[in-house]
């Protein structure tokens, strides 16, 4: 279990301000999170919706932080608590991860020009205004959710997870409310066994334990890599195949440009939006999604979000103003988190529909205490691309016919 020691010693250590650059909506990070089955995430009942506690391990040191990030007009805030005073590098660490798990680290101006060149995209932009792909807090965890997650049910697997985290974890007191961190790698690297868990599946979190204990790779690096070079990588870990490398790309390190080709869910999703009389082929949607670069892992999910709420009718409900927090629907889960894996082979670690949804910096940033210089690392060609094609050009591309 939790100890309680790092409970009572976690106090407040620094604070950030970020600035998103385009529109950005905490609310719908927060919504979009109490539907994300893998991060197991409730609002606590200080928050009411409008803030985000969560805790998380540092890539690097590895060290349990907490944070809790509010919404003040277009700024984004946050404070950092942890169980001892951070050094500066540690500081800029929490800050980086708080901006690509909100996908807060990529210039979204250039976003808005894709809904308006698309009115199917742009219905949906309207639909979920500031919506952006929200993931898991490392790269590391993503991959032990891939693993974990294997030929098992995904509320059985995000189940496993939580209890990882309660039974493993560091435990952080934010607002009130005790919050347990997934277990840091050292601890993987020296599990044995636990309930629920397969004797296959406990060596690979633990070799993984130990491969991310050693900082060989992290969530920025990955991002830096050319994209085949970085799942060619990814597929060297252990429980580790194509989908699953695709998943901690995208959903761990952030990559914010990627639409999964030969997923099922995903062209279910673009026939409907797009009002399609059949789901659209890998190689059609890779015609179509050339119009949503440099957004694709965005587009994904919205799109995904839309057949989560059971329509892809972006006028059959208005959108909610920002901070207006509404309801997770139903089945929002299983499009975030991939539904079962039941048929997927061992060694691809989820081959489900999760794995392919879901950022360089896109925040100006402001570090107090002590102050951290930001680092950005921006999409600058994001304003200036342009989606050359409409709607009905690219059905006509590539031979889509819509519904008589």
């Amino acid at each position: 279990m939790v100890d309680v020691r790092e409970l009572a010693a976690a106090a407040p250590r620094g604070s950030f301000a970020l600035q998103p650059r385009g529109p950005y909506s905490l609310a719908e990070s927060i919504r979009f999170l109490e539907g994300f089955e893998p991060a197991a995430y409730s609002a606590g009942p200080a928050e009411a919706g409008q803030t985000l506690d969560a805790v998380f391990a540092l890539e690097g040191s590895w060290l349990t932080v907490g944070i809790s990030v509010e919404q003040v007009g277009t700024e984004v805030r946050g404070r950092i608590v942890a169980a001892r005073p951070l050094k500066r590098l540690e500081l800029s660490a929490a800050r980086q991860q708080v901006e690509r798990i909100l996908s807060l680290d990529v210039d979204a101006t250039g976003y808005a020009a894709i809904g308006e060149t698309d009115p199917v995209i742009g219905g949906l932009q309207e639909r979920y205004p500031g919506l952006r792909p929200v993931g898991f807090w490392s790269w590391y965890e993503a991959a032990a959710w891939s693993i974990i997650s294997q030929r098992i049910r995904t509320g059985q697997a995000a189940a496993l997870k939580a209890r990882l985290a309660d039974e493993l974890g560091v435990g952080v007191l934010i607002n009130g409310t005790k919050r347990s961190a997934f277990p840091a790698p050292a601890v993987l690297a020296q599990l044995s066994s636990f309930k629920g868990l397969t004797p296959q599946k406990v060596d690979w979190l633990r070799s993984l334990g130990e491969i991310a204990r050693r900082n060989t790779i992290d969530s920025a690096r990955l991002r830096r890599m050319p994209r085949a070079d970085a799942l060619e990588f990814l597929q060297t870990l252990p429980g580790v195949g194509p989908f699953s490398a695709e998943l901690i790309l995208l959903r761990g390190a952030g990559d914010p440009d990627a639409a999964p080709l030969g997923e099922k869910r995903f062209a279910e999703a673009v026939a409907v939006a797009y009002d399609l009389d059949a789901p659209p082929a890998p190689d059609e949607l890779e015609v179509l999604s050339e119009g949503w670069a440099p957004y694709r892992t965005w587009v994904t999910v919205l799109l995904r979000r839309a057949a989560a709420d059971g329509s892809a009718d972006v006028d059959a409900a208005p959108a909610a103003a920002d901070g207006a927090a509404r309801a997770a629907p139903a089945g929002l889960a299983d499009a975030a988190a991939g539904g079962d894996a039941d048929a997927a082979p061992e060694e691809d670690a989820s081959a489900t529909d999760a794995e392919n949804e879901d950022e360089d910096s896109g925040t100006v940033t402001t570090v107090t205490e002590p102050d951290v210089a930001a680092s950005p690392d921006a999409f600058a060609d994001a304003e200036a691309t342009a989606v050359e094609a409409s709607p009905p050009r690219r059905r006509a591309l590539f031979g889509l016919r819509r519904k008589a």
